[in-house]
């Protein structure tokens, strides 16, 4: 029952990655964003996805994490982005706030 268990996760992170692309216009990374000049999960015109599933109702984000998707996009010119799936199908992107003020085009005010 264990190799089923792998095989079906393996499986949904590939499922969500190909969702991703044909959803954001683009197209996936080899090997997962594993190789040195192909970095992050889904490349898209503007932006590098990491696409993050799980099985869990929670995820966590690291800073290292964030830095890893950051410097990546910032080396590829594109705009970093973090699509993640829930077990219970709860879908969301997270985007640096200056990403996010730049895209709605919101000033920031200082208080």
């Amino acid at each position: 029952m264990q190799s089923y268990e792998k095989w079906k996760k393996k499986t949904l992170w590939r499922k969500k990655e190909k969702s991703d692309a044909k959803l954001f216009g683009g197209e996936r990374t080899p090997r997962s964003g594993g190789l040195w000049n192909k970095p992050g999960d889904v490349k898209a015109v503007e932006w590098l996805f990491d696409c993050k599933q799980t099985q869990k109702l929670s995820y966590s984000v690291s800073t290292h994490v964030l830095q890893k998707i950051y410097r990546e996009a910032i080396l590829s010119s594109r705009t970093p982005a973090l699509s993640v799936i829930l077990g219970d199908g709860t879908e969301f992107v997270a985007l640096r706030k200056d990403d996010f003020l730049a895209l709605t085009n919101i000033k920031e005010t200082k208080i």
